[in-house]
């Protein structure tokens, strides 16, 4: 499901033409979201097949972050909220509900698709003003879901900035499901260098044949590299983090527990990984 609840977002930016900074350690939705603790890293590792298609995810989206920042196409940050999400997808002990018929008709293909049509969204919800825009309520409905977010995207000559808000209900063949889920933060780039980070928080409680499930969590992704765009743009130095904090977690169908990586790139498409502990 939090797959599900990524993907429509970053459907709704792209479908509509793509808030505040979050600069604290910090965040919480004033449900049980845990605060996001530091971890203890061990020695330097060659990146597993997974680890290199999060080193190629992370370059290729921030690539796109730093189209956005040359004269302000915040078109070009439509995959910017997500991208905490993305790459906390190669922690250790992803979440996922339990699977079951039911969730595989949960999973974004219905609400993705209906978003893509302008129609989905609700009145005029969407607004531009200049390099940021702004949602207002917007919302969608599809077989057994209904969404609605708030916020807004913006992108400087500098950075992209965004903060969005997302609550959202399922209910459909025995399964049933609601939350809210955030989307902060900053991602600043010069010529040469990209720093920033990302926060996303999750809240969701929901039920299945009488199987209780609960996540309440915060994934993390903090930003110090470099980069150099000739013969072609790939980043050749510093460090990405990412970090997972799980406050509640029940009814999973795997472990789920707190996790971070460390990349640490020396060259182009040249990197280590450290596992957080």
């Amino acid at each position: 499901m939090r797959r599900a609840v990524a993907l429509t977002v970053v459907s709704l930016l792209a479908a509509c033409g793509g808030g505040s900074n979050n600069n604290n350690n910090n965040n919480n939705n004033n449900n049980n979201t845990p605060t996001l603790r530091t971890f203890s890293y061990g020695a330097p590792a060659a990146p597993t097949a997974a680890q290199q298609n999060t080193g190629t995810t992370a370059q290729t989206q921030l690539h796109g972050v730093v189209t956005a920042t040359n004269g302000g196409q915040v078109v070009n940050a439509s995959s910017a909220p997500t991208l905490t999400d993305t790459l906390a997808a190669s922690l250790p002990a992803s979440l996922v509900a339990p699977s079951n018929p039911e969730e595989m008709q949960a999973n974004p293909a219905g609400p993705v698709a209906a978003v893509r049509r302008s129609s989905a969204l609700s009145g005029n919800c969407v607004s531009v003003n200049g390099s940021t825009i702004t949602y207002a309520n917007c919302s969608l409905s599809e077989t057994g879901y209904t969404i609605t977010l708030n916020g807004s995207l913006s992108s400087t000559s500098n950075t992209v900035t965004w903060n969005l808000t997302e609550t959202y209900t399922y209910s459909l063949s025995g399964y049933s499901l609601s939350g809210n889920a955030t989307w902060a933060g900053n991602i600043a780039a010069t010529s040469s260098t990209i720093t920033g980070q990302g926060r996303s928080t999750y809240h969701y409680t929901g039920n299945y044949q009488n199987i209780n499930i609960a996540y309440d969590y915060i994934a993390a992704i903090d930003i110090n590299l470099t980069y150099q765009t000739t013969p072609s743009f790939c980043i050749n130095g510093g460090t990405l983090e990412i970090r997972r904090v799980v406050a509640t977690s029940a009814g999973s169908a795997t472990p789920v527990h707190d996790a971070a990586l460390k990349f640490t790139w020396t060259g182009c498409n040249q990197y280590t990984v450290e596992k957080g502990t």
